[in-house]
């Protein structure tokens, strides 16, 4: 088995453009997914919304909330996650503050 670790920086504002395809990796092989500082913005949810519609062998999803936000807005923001739809059907979602 291989094991590989992708990081992507979204401490800038980075604009996420859906790819007109799927990737093979994400579709196919992609079973642990990390986010670390989620704040829920709009580009974050449609790029985190993308990924868990696509990702077919998906596992596990750990998602650490931005500690700037307050308790309120991160009870939403996990409410939205929990509710988003997903392409695995077993699938646990892990969320840190």
């Amino acid at each position: 088995m291989v094991e590989s670790e992708y990081k992507i920086d979204l401490s800038e504002n980075i604009l996420w453009i859906q790819p007109s395809s799927v990737p093979k990796c994400l579709s196919s092989h992609l079973k642990i997914f990390e986010w670390k500082g989620y704040a829920g913005d709009a580009n974050e949810k449609e790029l985190i919304r993308y990924i868990l519609e696509n990702s077919k062998c998906l596992k596990r999803a750990e998602i650490s909330l931005d500690p700037i936000c307050d308790i309120e807005e991160k009870r939403k923001m996990i409410e939205e996650l929990q509710y988003m739809p997903s392409a695995s059907t077993s699938l646990m979602c892990l969320f840190f503050s």
